[in-house]
């Protein structure tokens, strides 16, 4: 694309460029943005960064996705031990096994248990 952008660069018309390489008016003003300026080093750089970004957003993503799972699994654990214990009260939605903390995990399931205690 650097190849493209530099002939623009160097007088030919966009109109006639474009057609020559296959692509799009549109599709070469994106690359004129993105590359103008820039030495095919810097465009290889810039490749290479763009590139372990999009890993990092991967493991990001997956690392939430991890995190959210454990949350949703550890908030059933306590629903299912406080209704075999009887240990959800007014004060929190899920207790913890050791009912020495008290931890509300805000889910709707515990809500639904301590109306239906509280009736």
């Amino acid at each position: 694309m650097m190849g493209i952008v530099k002939e623009q660069e160097n007088g030919l018309r966009t109109a006639d460029v474009c057609p020559k390489h296959g692509i799009s008016e549109p599709t070469f003003y994106q690359c004129k943005a993105k590359f103008a300026g820039m030495e095919v080093s810097d465009a290889r750089k810039l490749n290479v960064v763009e590139h372990e970004n999009g890993k990092l957003k991967k493991l990001l993503a997956k690392t939430m996705l991890d995190n959210a799972l454990r949350m949703s699994l550890q908030c059933m654990v306590r629903l299912a031990r406080a209704r075999g214990r009887d240990m959800v009260d007014d004060d929190s939605s899920c207790t913890n096994i050791s009912r020495l903390s008290r931890v509300g995990c805000g889910c709707s399931q515990a809500d639904e248990i301590r109306t239906r205690r509280s009736q």
